[in-house]
């Protein structure tokens, strides 16, 4: 081989090479942008939208319906004698306790749905394009399937769940207010139970 093709045949290697290079760390760039992104949205123990993420998401689709004049509906839940599930049986229990009832969630509501851990023990649905008496219904089998789940637990797990439609001019804050205290009204009737 000649002397021109070897440094011909050098000089495209280190070429290659730069460009190979510049390509990996493009793709190592954009996947920690996504693993940022992901951890800046999502809830770490459970892998659903963290609040962060909903507060966002309830603001786009309050916008729309009170455009359109939509129904909306909000479901707050929290998980029964969560405490003494931890203090009975331990985090990692507690922790699998909510990773499980975050499943079952997820796979009750519809993708338009919006899921998200509210904090410690309790989660949001928001539901676009649903009544109140439908987000009831949702909540109602939310209940069902957690309580027949087995999750190791000596007793079957309870939810208390508070539902509120949408007012239209409401916001967040307000809507998951009346949410709230739909939630503090199930447990007041004896939790494992629904209140709009």
């Amino acid at each position: 081989m000649s002397a021109l093709c070897l440094l011909l045949y050098g000089a495209v290697a280190s070429l290659l090479a730069a460009r190979g290079r510049a390509v990996v760390e493009a793709l190592r760039g954009a996947l920690e942008r996504e693993r940022v992104a992901r951890l800046a949205t999502r809830d770490r123990l459970t892998g659903v939208a963290n609040r962060y993420a909903f507060e966002s998401v309830f603001d786009s689709i309050a916008a729309l319906a009170r455009r359109n004049g939509l129904l909306l509906a909000l479901i707050l839940f929290d998980v029964d004698f969560f405490k003494e599930v931890n203090d009975r049986f331990g985090h990692a229990v507690g922790d699998r306790v909510l990773r499980a009832v975050a499943e079952i969630a997820q796979s009750e509501i519809r993708a338009s749905d919006s899921l998200a851990r509210w904090g410690g023990d309790e989660f949001v649905v928001l539901c676009p394009g649903t009544s109140l008496s439908g987000a009831r219904h949702l909540a109602e089998r939310l209940l069902a399937r957690v309580r027949a789940a087995d999750l190791g637990l000596d007793a079957p797990l309870g939810l208390s769940i508070g539902v509120a439609a949408f007012a239209g001019d409401e916001d967040l804050e307000s809507l998951l207010k009346r949410a709230d205290a739909a939630l503090y009204r199930a447990k007041a009737m004896g939790r494992a139970r629904v209140a709009d």
